[in-house]
This record gives structure tokens, C-alpha cells and sequence, in this order.
């Protein structure tokens, strides 16, 4: 089943995000699967950051990688 995400009158499918760079309060740049690369500003860039921070972001421990801190 898809994640998806509630942005205004749009919606995000963001099951294949690899990787997300924040370059400011509203601006992320977001590195997908698929190797494409796609800014964002404004709302959605501060709606899928809440999105990824709240509800997919696992804290891992760097010297034991496989060890999940979520509490998911």
C-alpha cells in the first residue's frame, strides 16, 4: 500500500523518496528512486517534511545501524 501525503488540493505519492535535503525553513530538495531530483517550496516542502519528521523518520544508532530508536 502507498504512502501518501494531503498538500493543499494535491496529493504526493512518497513511497519513493531515498533521500531529503532541507535547504531551508520552506525549501527542500527531494532525491527520489528514481534518481530524479525535485525542489520544493512553500506549503509542500513544509508539508512533507512534517510528514517524513512525524510519521517515517527512524532514528538509527551509527554504530549499530540495524538498532531502531522510533519506537514503530
Amino acid at each position: 500500500m502507498a504512502d501518501w501525503v494531503l498538500v493543499g488540493d494535491s496529493i504526493m505519492n512518497v513511497d519513493n523518496i531515498e533521500y531529503i535535503e532541507r535547504i531551508s525553513h520552506d525549501h527542500i530538495r527531494v532525491y527520489m528512486g528514481s534518481r530524479k531530483v525535485i525542489e520544493l517550496t512553500n506549503t509542500v516542502a513544509l508539508t512533507l517534511w512534517k510528514y517524513i519528521d512525524s510519521e517515517r523518520l527512524k532514528f538509527l544508532d551509527l554504530d549499530e545501524p540495524t538498532r531502531d530508536f522510533s519506537g514503530t
